[in-house]
């Protein structure tokens, strides 16, 4: 049977669905003794455990219990979608729960589906201040039904990709762990000195890209910073004439750039052989190293690490837009050693960070090959 004698239905002639329950907030508890476990929206993220559980359970007469295997799929503009894996538990609202009517398809089929429908559920949101898709859109998505014997040979050949992204994505895990681990051990619980960061970085250069209209320069601006990696793996190519003005700080390869802005997001960036000329929004911090005391790896681990952002947090200003000043970056302290036992311990953590770099590498290619196999299995160019 071909892809277009395939058969359509509806998401919700195929799926039955609940939706979940607006709990109160005080309601909400971190203490799981005479609570049960209820799913926020940050849950899908790690659908294994919830971060809150729910008192007072007897309040409320319409629960939507999650149970494992259950497929759920989030309302709002930044629709998320999982399998939860995790122990019995409550819904809260903004998300719904998906149960397969496995008679007539795979349920891992349903779920694969959706996840290239996401991007087209994003284009229907609604709303003003919460923008969010309306059920009816969710439930009225048209699903082919292939041959169960397709549907079978789909979903085992989707299914072995997604166990490897799942052992790739353990492997990054463990990887984070180690460099952490190292990082704690070596330098932030090390017998070293501490030292003001003024010190040890040399002091911010300016330039003003309009007196050179026509230099292309590579601009560095906050969605500039791969998530993972906290790498800068793209710029932006500006003629000086066009540039914006707040491209005023100049950047050199082995600079670390560290957001001011909602400093709590840790948009901390290592700049690594990135050509020139670089030039950054003002709103980083731009950490130059003086190489002949420091080694700028020694640096960077320093300023990205929990204990020196949890140092820079209190210092924040603003309501809309929270922020920090240089001043209050350069002004702490960070763990300093002679520049001989930066370096020993720079290139164990270094071949960590490879390592972790090589894995990112393969979640990517596993990604592309994950969304190349399930655009051909709907189009029916998997499966003949």
């Amino acid at each position: 049977m071909s892809r277009e004698d395939w058969p359509t239905k509806k998401l919700g002639e195929v799926c039955s669905k609940s939706t979940g329950v607006a709990y109160k907030s005080s309601d909400f508890t971190e203490e799981s003794s005479g609570s049960v476990p209820v799913i926020l929206l940050r849950d899908f993220d790690h659908p294994f455990y919830t971060e809150k559980y729910l008192t007072n359970l007897d309040r409320y007469s319409n629960h939507v219990w999650v149970e494992t295997g259950d497929i759920l799929i989030s309302k709002t503009s930044d629709i998320k979608l999982c399998v939860w894996k995790g122990p019995k538990s409550v819904l809260n609202q903004n998300a719904m729960r998906l149960r397969v009517n496995k008679s007539e398809i795979e349920k891992n089929l349903v779920l694969y589906f959706l996840r290239i429908k996401i991007n087209e559920l994003r284009g229907l949101l609604v709303g003003g201040t919460i923008r969010f898709v309306k059920e009816g859109e969710i439930m009225g998505l048209e699903v082919p039904i292939p041959p169960p014997q397709t549907q079978r040979a789909i979903v085992k050949r989707l299914d072995a990709i997604r166990k490897a992204q799942e052992l790739n994505e353990k492997q990054i895990s463990l990887a984070d762990e180690l460099l952490n681990s190292l990082i704690q051990g070596e330098i932030l619980e090390g017998p070293w000195e501490e030292i003001e960061l003024r010190e040890v970085v040399r002091n911010q250069e300016f330039t003003n890209p309009k007196k050179k209209p026509r230099v292309r320069f590579n601009y560095i601006e906050i969605s500039c910073i791969h998530p993972e990696t906290k790498r800068i793996m793209k710029f932006r190519e500006i003629l000086g004439e066009k540039a914006p003005s707040r491209a005023r700080k100049v950047v050199r390869d082995g600079d670390t750039v560290w957001s001011t802005v909602r400093p709590y997001l840790e948009n901390i960036a290592h700049v690594i052989h990135l050509p020139d000329p670089k030039v950054a929004s003002t709103g980083f911090c731009v950490l130059s190293p003086k190489s002949s005391v420091i080694d700028h790896n020694w640096l960077y681990y320093n300023v990205s690490s929990n204990w020196f952002i949890k140092k820079i947090l209190p210092f924040q200003k603003g309501a809309s837009y929270p922020a920090v000043s240089d001043g209050n970056i350069l002004s702490q302290t960070i763990k300093f050693a002679l520049i001989k036992e930066q370096k020993k311990i720079v290139k164990k953590l270094t071949a960590v960070q490879e390592y972790k770099n090589r894995l990112l590498k393969q979640k990517k290619l596993l990604q592309e090959l994950f969304e190349s196999t399930l655009n051909k299995a709907m189009k029916g160019e998997l499966v003949k």
